[in-house]
């Protein structure tokens, strides 16, 4: 056989080697296999043609299933989703253990940071390695060793002499061949692992060579083969990184998109939104942070990554002055910023860690609604991606808080509605003014959130007017009706009185005639109650806040200060009108009816609690004389005097006086005995006598017959005959006298 023919031969078997390694890919019927087959076959091809015919022993590949075994086991351990540091260390294990080198150190480029790093080595000191680990290389570092002249096939070997022999020599390297000699600890090979394009993602550094000489073509056809498998199991590690990535984005999106028209709880949505974002991320902080209008700053509303706490009662200025966050609240516009220590404009990050910041404002058209801060340890460590979905989870935020101010807006009218509609329903069923300006004040404190709320009404006072406190809801350091301003003189409240119209104070510290309801108050709102122009008092609201009421709150305060004052009036006319049925009109006490009422009731709950009860019964001595002498309007100014003396001398909302009819009045004093009875009776009987000589055409004197309960009487009846019976016995022994029954 010629030299002609053994090389067809050997190159008859090289490709019958590779479609067997092909085949035996195929038939194990993995995809990712077959593509990895692909991507090294051609790679193969060039090889065995670049190895000369004279090295090249048919035998030694044809038989030898060991080049076989290598290429299979790299692909089957290079296979699968494997992450970065993964390849690092099984790269290593097939080099050290299946290639027999001693020292193996694995770099591999972190696209982010532009840098190289050691994932992992073998055969070096554990301290010397984690010290190489901590020191990443820059791009351009393997550019300066991987020069032309050291190339040798596709890897780059660097003797020992070169630098000696070739320091002023510009000759090209010429490569050693497999009998070059033997390996120098001082000697370096690099094998590169490059992408698609060629470009360079990784490096195999190797020292202590298998017998310890130079690696020759089969070991570095190895190395290389490797290498190139490690470069797409790379590729493939960043694809299914990112895959995985975007698709942990899509599913916060959907998952949020998905509830935007459900939610209703702001700072539990911003909250999940924080924790689902740190937690589904590598992010170091995240944070939201929303715009507080009134006072133009930032606040922390949610974050994951550091205690509460920290954040709590902090505000961040809107501008430059308020980090970035401040920045992008007052551009509208996003900012990243790679390296914090290395940033023009000093920045403090949330996080202590953080080196590097992604800031994108939360918008709804050209409206700032807050900004969404996320952090990270490492440098450069954010990507106009991460920028595009922060942006469009914004996006989604601004959507959800538009959603909750306009169901809040919607709700608050609702609740205004339901005020007003439950004002008008008072109209008609609660006509006590008292009763009724407790529940306006119920209504407000429930309908809204003012710190303090309440209703002063007008009222004369020694000839002068005052606005009198008659109901509050909220804090308020003054009592009811010890509260008064005088109107057009003291106060926010009484300066809105006499004007007519509201009082909006921003800030009551620079109002001169303010008078605190509570000390803390900063802001101040007084609304006229007025009707057909009569002020009859005034709606007024505090706040613990400068700038806590604007136009749409003295709007409002307008329309509920029109229907209070329509309730007042009702109130008032049906005041008026009870007092008419039970009261005396000349003397103002109660009258019969009224009498009777509170006899019976004031009997029963004494009988039941076992306790004393009085009854007086008085009667005017020698009235008709004397209005038949002096005229029906002298004796109208005895009866009215009588009754003016009357309620001078018993006890107030405790005691009940009335006429029981022409001269004659009666006095019930619950839980009283004899003897307090009687002083009660002789001090009106003395005070009356002293006033009617002072102010009556001539003095006139009263007669007083007294019953005690139980004593006198069990009943209503029993006991008006014992009083009446006493007056008899008084009257009997010449009036101008007290007398009890039974002792007459």
């Amino acid at each position: 056989m010629n030299e002609g023919d053994t090389n067809i031969e050997k190159t008859d078997a090289m490709e019958k080697a590779l479609e067997k390694i092909g085949e035996i890919i195929s038939l194990r019927g993995d995809p990712e296999h077959f593509e990895a087959w692909k991507k090294i076959e051609p790679f193969l091809k060039a090889r065995i043609e670049e190895i000369p015919q004279q090295f090249l022993k048919l035998s030694k590949w044809s038989d030898s299933s060991k080049t076989l075994d290598l290429i299979l086991h790299i692909i089957k351990i290079l296979s699968g989703n494997l992450s970065v540091q993964e390849i690092a260390e099984r790269v290593v294990n097939i080099v050290s253990e299946k290639l027999g080198f001693g020292i193996v150190l694995v770099s591999i480029l972190d696209p982010k940071q532009n840098v190289f790093i050691r994932m992992s080595g073998t055969g070096i000191p554990k301290e010397e390695f984690e010290q190489l680990a901590q020191t990443h290389l820059k791009a351009d570092h393997y550019k300066k060793l991987m020069q032309e002249k050291f190339k040798i096939s596709q890897s780059y070997l660097i003797r020992w002499w070169h630098e000696e022999k070739e320091s002023t020599d510009n000759s090209s390297y010429t490569p050693p061949d497999e009998k070059s000699g033997e390996w120098n600890p001082k000697d370096m090979l690099l094998v590169p692992m490059n992408d698609n394009s060629g470009s360079l993602i990784g490096v195999i550094s190797v020292d202590n060579p298998p017998g310890g000489t130079v690696p020759d073509r089969s070991l570095l056809m190895s190395l290389e083969i490797l290498a190139a498998r490690a470069g797409q199991a790379i590729l493939e590690s960043w694809m299914y990184e990112k895959t995985q990535r975007r698709l942990a984005q899509m599913e916060i999106l959907y998952d949020i998109s998905s509830r935007v028209s459900t939610i209703e709880n702001e700072k539990k949505f911003l909250k999940q939104v924080c924790d689902t974002l740190k937690n589904q991320t590598n992010y170091l902080w995240v944070g939201i942070l929303l715009k507080d209008s009134e006072t133009e700053t930032l606040y922390v509303s949610a974050q994951n990554g550091l205690e509460d706490i920290r954040f709590s009662g902090v505000r961040y200025k809107i501008g430059r002055d308020g980090g970035i966050a401040g920045s992008v609240a007052a551009s509208g516009q996003f900012k990243i910023i790679p390296n914090l220590e290395k940033a023009r404009q000093q920045h403090i990050p949330f996080h202590h860690r953080a080196k590097s910041e992604l800031a994108v404002p939360i918008r709804k058209r050209d409206k700032v609604l807050g900004v969404i801060v996320v952090e990270s340890e490492q440098i450069n460590a954010f990507s106009q991606e991460d920028r595009r979905f922060i942006r469009t989870l914004a996006n989604q935020v601004a959507s959800v808080l538009t959603n909750i101010a306009i169901t809040k807006m919607r709700d608050e009218e609702l609740r205004i509605r339901r005020a007003l509609f439950e004002i008008g329903n008072m109209l008609s069923s609660i006509l006590e003014p008292e009763r009724l300006l407790r529940k306006i004040m119920d209504i407000l404190r429930n309908t809204f959130s003012y710190t303090s709320a309440a209703i002063f009404l007008s009222e004369e006072i020694d000839g002068e007017e005052y606005l009198v406190l008659k109901a509050f809801a909220g804090r308020m350091d003054r009592e009811l009706g010890e509260y008064k301003l005088k109107k057009g003189a003291e106060g926010v409240v009484g300066f809105a009185a006499s004007t007519g119209n509201p009082m909006n104070v921003p800030d009551v510290t620079k109002f001169p005639l303010y008078i605190p309801g509570f000390k803390e108050a900063r802001s101040e709102l007084a609304v006229p109650i007025k009707y057909h122009d009569k002020v009859l008092g005034v709606l007024d609201v505090e706040s613990e806040k400068a700038n806590a009421f604007d136009e749409r709150d003295e709007n409002l305060l307008e329309l509920f200060a029109s229907e209070i004052s329509v309730a007042l009036i009702n109130a008032q006319l049906y005041e008026k009108l009870e007092s008419l049925a039970i009261t005396d009109g000349l003397t103002e006490l109660y009258n019969y009816r009224a009498f009777m009422e509170n006899l019976n009731r004031e009997i029963r709950r004494a009988n039941r609690l076992n306790h004393k009860l009085a009854l007086l019964f008085a009667d005017l001595d020698f009235f008709k004389k004397y209005n038949d002498t002096f005229g029906h309007p002298q004796g109208d100014k005895v009866l009215k005097l009588f009754a003016e003396t009357i309620r001078e001398n018993i006890r107030k909302e405790v005691d009940f006086s009335a006429r029981y009819g022409g001269e004659e009045f009666t006095i019930i004093l619950p839980e009283t005995g004899v003897e307090e009875a009687k002083d009660v009776a002789e001090r009106i009987r003395e005070s009356f006598a002293g006033k009617s000589e002072k102010e009556l055409l001539r003095q006139v004197t009263v007669s007083f017959g007294i019953a005690i309960f139980p004593e006198n009487g069990k009943d209503v009846e029993t006991l008006l005959k014992s009083a009446d019976e006493a007056l008899y016995m008084a009257k009997s022994q010449g009036r101008n006298r007290c007398i009890i029954a039974g002792e007459g």
